[in-house]
């Protein structure tokens, strides 16, 4: 993956700067808008070919990066996403909340939920 990609979000819908800082000679690439609530958390695949956004809409949604194509939409638990990351393999999602839910990346199938945690993940 490039070492220039980054990923950085914006909480005032009323602007589309972001509230982070880029790098001199590193450019916006593109802005994520398919949530209907806050982007809590965002993952980069180990390939660099997909982005992983996490919402407290209840969904995380994952992106082809070159294209900026929405690809799936995972629905999860009420409350929403607070976490989302991939595996190293790029082969399993991790999103957490109150509980930790494995997805698998190339089918969306839900592996396991993971229960029993006193906070969020």
């Amino acid at each position: 993956m490039d070492s220039k990609r980054r990923s950085c979000g914006n909480l005032d819908r009323r602007s589309e700067e972001p509230m982070c800082e880029l790098a001199r000679g590193v450019k916006l690439f593109g802005t994520i808008e398919a949530h209907q609530r806050d982007i809590q958390s965002l993952a980069f695949h180990p390939a660099g070919e997909l982005l992983a956004s996490a919402s407290r809409d209840s969904t995380v949604k994952l992106w082809e990066v070159a294209s900026g194509k929405l690809l799936r939409t995972l629905q999860t638990c009420q409350g929403g996403a607070l976490s989302v990351a991939f595996d190293p393999t790029g082969q399993v999602l991790a999103t957490g909340n109150g509980e930790a839910t494995l997805w698998e990346v190339a089918t969306s199938n839900l592996l396991a939920v993971l229960h029993g945690h006193g906070a969020s993940v």
